[in-house]
C-alpha cells in the first residue's frame, strides 16, 4: 500500500528510490553556492585525481579552479572550516590544477583553461617528475602524486543543468533524476545513506504527478519503497 501524497506517515519497507535535482536555476542538493558557482565538497570516499575528476564530470562539473586569489583564499578558508567540523584536520582536497600533460611544464585546470600566475605565485608547487596534481594543503597549494587518495571539490556554474546518467540506471523526470534500487534496506537511515553517497536524497513526491511515479514503480516491481518523509514516530501501514 502506498502513502497518500499529503500524508506524514512513513512507509516501512525495504527498497528505495534516490532523487537528484538537475535544475539549472539553483545549486543541486548538497552543493554550496557562492556567487554564480556551485561547489560540492567530497570527503567520505577518497579518490585519486583522475577518479575525482571523473566523478565531477558525472555531475556535469570539473574539479575546482580559481579565477583569482580571492577565490583561492576563500576556498582555503572554507576547506579548513569543513575539516574542523568533521574533525579530520589531516584530510586534504584535490583541485583541478595539474600538469599531467608532461609535454609541457605549464599547469592547467581540469577543464583545460589556463592558470593565472597570481593564483600559483608563492605556493608550494615545485617541478617534479612524479607529482603532477595539486591539492589544497591548509593555506597553500601543493603538488603531489596524482594517485594519492584525497577528498575533492567539484565546481559547476549555476546555470548548467545536470544530466541523468542513463548508463548507470538514472531516469529523468522534469528537473530531477531518479534511480530505483531493488536492494533490501532495513532502515530509513540506511536508505538515506545510500542516496547521500550518490549525491541525492530519498524520493519525496512534490506533486500528484511525482506521486504517480512511485506508485507505478511499486506496482510494476511488486515491491514497497522508502520515501523521504520522516516523522518522529514510525507508523507501519
Amino acid at each position: 500500500m502506498m502513502v497518500p501524497f499529503n500524508s506524514l506517515r512513513i512507509l516501512v519497507t525495504f527498497c528505495l528510490i534516490c532523487i537528484i535535482s538537475v535544475s539549472g536555476q539553483k545549486c543541486p542538493l548538497y552543493w554550496q553556492q557562492r556567487g554564480s558557482i556551485c561547489y560540492r565538497f567530497r570527503y567520505v570516499n577518497l579518490m585519486s585525481w583522475n577518479d575525482a575528476e571523473n566523478w565531477c564530470k558525472s555531475q556535469t562539473a570539473h574539479l575546482v579552479k580559481f579565477e583569482n586569489t580571492n577565490e583561492r583564499n576563500w576556498m582555503m578558508n572554507r576547506t579548513t572550516q569543513i575539516l574542523t567540523q568533521i574533525k579530520k584536520p589531516n584530510y586534504r582536497f584535490w583541485t583541478g590544477l595539474n600538469n599531467i600533460d608532461q609535454s609541457t611544464s605549464a599547469y592547467t585546470w581540469a577543464d583545460g583553461s589556463p592558470v593565472s600566475p597570481l593564483v600559483t605565485r608563492g605556493q608550494a608547487i615545485s617541478p617534479s617528475s612524479t607529482n603532477h596534481c595539486v591539492k589544497i594543503d591548509g593555506n597553500r597549494l601543493r603538488n603531489v602524486n596524482c594517485n594519492t587518495k584525497l577528498g575533492y571539490i567539484c565546481e559547476r556554474h549555476i546555470g548548467i543543468p545536470l544530466t541523468c546518467n542513463r548508463d548507470a540506471g538514472w531516469q529523468s523526470y522534469t528537473n530531477f533524476c531518479y534511480k530505483v534500487f531493488a536492494t533490501n534496506t532495513n532502515s530509513w537511515n540506511g536508505a538515506q545513506t545510500i542516496c547521500n553517497k550518490l549525491g541525492g536524497n530519498i524520493f519525496t513526491a512534490e506533486s500528484a504527478a511525482e506521486e504517480t511515479i512511485i506508485h507505478d514503480f511499486a506496482k510494476n516491481t511488486h515491491k514497497n519503497y522508502w520515501i523521504g518523509i520522516k516523522a518522529y514516530q514510525q507508523v507501519i501501514i
